[in-house]
């Protein structure tokens, strides 16, 4: 007699649950495509937000919620602002807002979204080397962004590191790039340089990496390009003294006759 019991306890149990319904708005931004450490706000917008002050506005990507909360919520517009943005935010984002209901949904449509792009930075790597009075190489290493990239939120760090050994460091404020000088250098040193940017909390970017034995591109490619010509020179020299001596050959023939 005791199942029937818990099977009416179960069931009545289950009908009480409720269930959030997510309703759509619209979703604005002043830009789509952004670089990493950067700042972007995203607004929602519907008529409903103003009607109803009990509702909850949440921001979603991927069909995913994001666990923050609105910077700000006024006139009909939630306002959500992802600082030091990073690369893994790129994803389609849309607005809901729920409302507690009995009703399960089962299937959402998503036909308003901002598709959001983040751009890697890139740091870029140089070498400008010159003969040192005491007889090695004094070598300055330029370490900077593309220009029009803005520095976020400064002061920042740029690391020098040889070997992956850090040894130097300078802190800039505003200024996309910086020098670093490494005197006396071994000219047939083969150590490895490479640049670090560090950013807001553990944001970091890296260089490509420098080897003091490095060649410029341009260097190997004409190289190249003087070893293609070489061969292809020398093959039109054995086609041209072939036929000399094939001509050859038919004018004594000739001769001959």
């Amino acid at each position: 007699m005791q199942w029937p019991l818990c099977f009416v306890l179960i069931v009545g149990q289950m009908m009480l649950v409720t269930s959030d319904i997510l309703h759509q708005l619209d979703i604005l931004s002043a830009k789509d495509v952004v670089e990493e450490e950067e700042s972007v706000t995203l607004k929602c917008r519907g008529h409903q937000i103003g009607k109803h002050s009990d509702i909850s506005v949440n921001l979603y990507k991927n069909g995913e919620k994001v666990q923050m909360k609105p910077s700000t919520k006024e006139m009909g517009i939630v306002t959500f602002k992802l600082e030091n943005i990073r690369r893994e935010q790129t994803g389609n984002y849309t607005c809901f807002y729920e409302e507690k209901t009995t009703e399960n949904m089962m299937h959402i449509k998503t036909e308003n979204f901002l598709s959001l792009t983040i751009k890697s930075s890139v740091l870029t790597l140089q070498a400008e080397k010159k003969k040192s009075v005491q007889g090695g190489l004094d070598v300055t290493f330029k370490c900077f962004f593309p220009k029009g990239k803005k520095i976020q939120n400064p002061p920042n760090m740029f690391e020098l590191y040889e070997n992956g050994v850090k040894i130097m460091s300078k802190s800039v404020e505003n200024k996309r790039g910086v020098e670093f000088t490494v005197e006396n250098v071994n000219e047939t040193s083969d150590a490895t340089y490479m640049c670090l940017y560090r950013g807001q909390g553990d944001f970091t970017i890296q260089s490509q990496q420098y080897g003091l034995q490095h060649r410029d591109l341009n260097f190997v490619l004409n190289v190249i390009g003087l070893a293609i010509s070489g061969v292809v020179l020398l093959a039109l020299g054995f086609i041209f003294h072939d036929a000399c001596c094939q001509t050859r050959e038919k004018d004594s023939f000739y001769l001959q006759k």
